[in-house]
C-alpha cells in the first residue's frame, strides 16, 4: 500500500511514529499522524492550514513530550483507526484521480473517521471534509495548469531568463538581454511557446536570420 504514498506523505508517517514515541504512547494513532502532517511542509496542506487559519506550531504546542530521548529501533503498531485512515487516504487519492497519496489526502482520510482525536481537533478549527476536498481539488488543478503553462516573453524578460536557467548559465546576462531586445523589436516579444525547447528553436532561427553564421 505504501508504494502509493509520495515522499512527503511517507515523511509524515515517519514523523507520526516519532510523535507517538515522544508522547510515550505504545501505538501510533490518528493524532500522531496529524502531528506528523503538521511537521511536513507540503504545499497543499500549507494552503489548507492558511485557509482555515490553523497554526501548526500552536497545535503541536498542545502536546508536551514525556520522553527525553527516543531510540530508533522501537517499532510501534498502528491503531485500528490509523489503519482505516491509511486505506481511506488511498481511496481519496484515487477518487480525485491523483497518482499518489499526499499529506492532503491523509487529512481528508482523518476527517472520514469523525470520532477520532485528530478529526475532532481539526473540527475545532472548523476544518470540514467537503471544504478540505474542494481546497485540495482546486490546489491540484492550479498546480497542473502552472506546470503546463506556456512560456511567455515579457517586456522585462526577467521571468524567461530565470526559466532558461542552466542552458544560458555561461552567457552574460547583458548579452542575453540585448538579444531579447532585438527579438522584441522584431515583433515576437509577446509570443507564447509550449516549452523551453520550442522557444530555443525559435530563438536559434531568429538569430540565424538576423545574424547569419
Amino acid at each position: 500500500m505504501f508504494e502509493k504514498f509520495n515522499e512527503s506523505a511517507r515523511r509524515a508517517l515517519f514523523f507520526s511514529r516519532y510523535e507517538a514515541g515522544r508522547l510515550g504512547q505504545s501505538r501510533i494513532d490518528t493524532e500522531h499522524l496529524l502531528l506528523g502532517i503538521l511537521r511536513e511542509a507540503d504545499p497543499a496542506t500549507t494552503e489548507l492550514w492558511r485557509a482555515f487559519s490553523l497554526d501548526p506550531h500552536e497545535v503541536r504546542g498542545r502536546y508536551t513530550s514525556v520522553v527525553d530521548k527516543l531510540t530508533g529501533s522501537a517499532e510501534l503498531p498502528l491503531s485500528e483507526e490509523m489503519m482505516r485512515v491509511l486505506r481511506y487516504a488511498v481511496e481519496e487519492a484515487e477518487s480525485l484521480d491523483h497518482r499518489y497519496v499526499t499529506p492532503s489526502h491523509l487529512v481528508l482520510a482523518i476527517l472520514r473517521e469523525p470520532e477520532c482525536a485528530a478529526a475532532q481537533l481539526l473540527v475545532s478549527y472548523s476544518v470540514e471534509y467537503e471544504l478540505v476536498r474542494e481546497v485540495v481539488r482546486v490546489f491540484k488543478e492550479h498546480a497542473a495548469v502552472e506546470r503546463h503553462a506556456p512560456l511567455a516573453l515579457r517586456e522585462s524578460h526577467d521571468e524567461l531568463l530565470t526559466r532558461l536557467g542552466e542552458p544560458m548559465r555561461a552567457t552574460r546576462q547583458s548579452v542575453v538581454l540585448a538579444i531579447m531586445d532585438a527579438l522584441a523589436a522584431s515583433g515576437i516579444a509577446r509570443a507564447r511557446f509550449a516549452s523551453i525547447e520550442e522557444f530555443q528553436r525559435e530563438l536559434h532561427a531568429a538569430l540565424s536570420a538576423r545574424w547569419p553564421p
